[in-house]
């Protein structure tokens, strides 16, 4: 077996309870070594790093925008609809190939033997929109055929905004 290499991922603990969970250092399927030397920096270490160096930085947070990860976001779908409908005017196209893809999956998976709570793929799309709070999809429900259901979802979303990763 090889020796792992270190490679160097640029996420921060204060981006959610989820990432403040992961170590600083982590040894990715014991085949890749993941430093994450911002880990502990907040938003505005950031910032001053940048200003102080004089480094250029993406113009979309200047638009307004405070994650730039990926368009489609299920992150943002939850935060805010402001966020979602400003994502949603600045990349009108890759939302419209979205809810295709969303409006396949739906028709592809709504049958007498899995039926969804939503009656109409509209409702679906809205509630995808809302991240599913309150529907019989939202991660907190105790059904596990739902929550199964959302995770291939947000498996498709992601092969849909990063094909290369597939």
């Amino acid at each position: 077996m090889s020796k792992p290499n270190p490679d160097a991922l640029v996420i921060r603990a204060e981006e959610s309870n989820a990432r403040a969970a992961r170590p600083r250092i982590d040894n990715y399927k014991n085949k890749q070594v993941l430093h994450k030397p911002i880990f502990l920096w907040a938003e505005w270490h950031v910032w001053e790093f940048i200003d102080r160096f004089k480094l250029p930085y993406p113009m979309l947070y200047d638009e307004g925008f405070d994650r730039i990860g990926c368009v489609i976001c299920p992150f943002i779908m939850r935060k805010s609809q402001v966020a979602l409908n400003r994502s949603r005017e600045r990349w009108p196209a890759m939302y419209r190939a979205f809810e295709r893809v969303v409006t396949g999956w739906y028709l592809n998976h709504s049958t007498k033997k899995h039926r969804y709570s939503e009656e109409t793929v509209e409702e679906y799309i809205a509630a995808l929109y809302q991240g599913f709070e309150g529907s019989a999809h939202d991660p907190q429900s105790p059904d596990n055929s739902a929550r199964a259901s959302g995770l291939r979802l947000t498996m498709l979303i992601d092969k849909l905004v990063h094909p290369e990763r597939f």
